[in-house]
């Protein structure tokens, strides 16, 4: 009877570790999905904002910064308006 216990416990323990294991796989699935999806809306944010910026009426330069890199920008439309 002692045997038939102790396999009950081992399957108990196996199931219960089966399910923790898939539950954190789902989990870390779930939170990479999370993470890529906000890193696109802000790839994306960030892009649309350069674009709005370079359609400026007044075809001025506009700065764009990552980190400690600087930049100043002008759209190209703006170059053939001043040839004109």
């Amino acid at each position: 009877m002692d045997c038939k216990k102790a396999g009950k416990v081992l399957l108990g323990a196996w199931i219960v570790f089966s399910v923790l294991f898939v539950g954190n796989s789902v989990l870390q699935k779930m939170k990479m999905a999370a993470f890529l999806e906000g890193r696109d809306a802000g790839f994306s944010q960030a892009v649309s904002k350069i674009i709005f910026e370079a359609k400026n009426e007044k075809c001025a330069y506009f700065p764009v910064v990552s980190g400690e890199e600087k930049v100043e920008l002008l759209n190209v439309e703006c170059l053939k308006k001043a040839e004109n």
